[in-house]
């Protein structure tokens, strides 16, 4: 994909075959979507249904009492179509159950833009601790509603949940890659400060997740021993040939700066967001920006 039509996607949520979002939709209030096991049951079969009529790969998922995580990949350029079926058959059927009437959900789902390995894997955990880190189970393997059990045990029936996506960018070797899943969870799970239910809802709460997961996977480079490290430890070395040349305006620091932006972009960080953090202005961010654009 051409780089100027990548950026623009993220800024302007255009959807692209191929393309990974992280779809998060909640109760109002605090109204329940799912009150007993059938519902569980009825909202899993609604998504299959939809995943294998849209074309969707579902990669990671967590229900949760009021709010749902859903990691997928729209393969046809449709997102708004299989969301719209999904949550308003689920609706529907929540509301004739319970013989009740008004929105079942909180308004429009969001959908955040994944476009990188290192954002993915973070999701993935973050998505399989989050009711481990809500409190409602007592340990991260041990949540009923999620799809942790397919990434760290082998069934032999196949599910519509494709873990080997997300496995890969641990090891090429299926079982290798999910001992070191199951590390990485184990690790992840003892992640502190987060304080609130809704803490991992909260984009706030997921930044300071990823900066803190990112940690567990260099602490456990020795174990995991994947490409995965490397490219993190990469992209360490250039925040820090940020760090130490912000005065300069040589080709080799813009470069550096260029390539962090587009790292950020792809993870659905906001121009004025990713200027904050570099400590930039937002003009000099889109003059790096459309200076790469021209070059290509």
């Amino acid at each position: 994909m051409d780089k100027k039509k990548r950026v623009l996607m993220v800024k302007n949520k255009i959807v692209s075959e191929g393309v990974i979002y992280h779809i998060t939709q909640r109760a109002p209030g605090r109204e329940k979507l799912f009150v007993e096991e059938r519902d569980y049951l009825k909202f899993l079969s609604l998504l299959k249904e939809i995943t294998r009529k849209y074309s969707l790969s579902i990669f990671a998922f967590s229900l949760l009492p009021n709010h749902i995580h859903v990691l997928l990949r729209v393969n046809n350029r449709d997102l708004a179509s299989p969301m719209k079926a999904l949550f308003q058959r689920y609706a529907i059927y929540f509301n004739n159950k319970y013989e009740r009437k008004g929105h079942v959900f909180c308004g429009r789902y969001r959908a955040a833009l994944c476009n990188d390995e290192r954002y993915l894997l973070t999701i993935s955990a973050y998505i399989h601790l989050n009711a481990y880190r809500a409190g409602l189970s007592s340990t991260p393997f041990g949540y009923r509603w999620h799809s942790l059990d397919v990434y760290v045990k082998n069934f032999k029936d196949k599910s519509f949940i494709d873990t080997a996506f997300i496995l890969n960018i641990l090891s090429q070797d299926t079982e290798e890659a999910r001992g070191s899943y199951k590390i990485l969870m184990e690790e992840a799970s003892n992640i502190k400060d987060i304080k609130s239910k809704d803490y991992l809802l909260e984009l706030k709460g997921l930044r300071k997740f990823y900066r803190q997961f990112m940690r567990v996977i260099v602490g456990r480079r020795k174990v995991l021993n994947c490409k995965f490290v490397k490219k993190f430890s990469d992209i360490k070395k250039i925040q820090e040939i940020i760090d130490k040349n912000k005065r300069r305006k040589s080709l080799e620091s813009k470069e550096a700066k260029r390539y962090v932006i587009e790292q950020l972009l792809s993870r659905g960080f906001k121009i004025g967001e990713i200027a904050d953090h570099l400590r930039l202005h937002r003009s000099t961010v889109y003059r790096i920006l459309n200076t790469s654009y021209l070059k290509h």
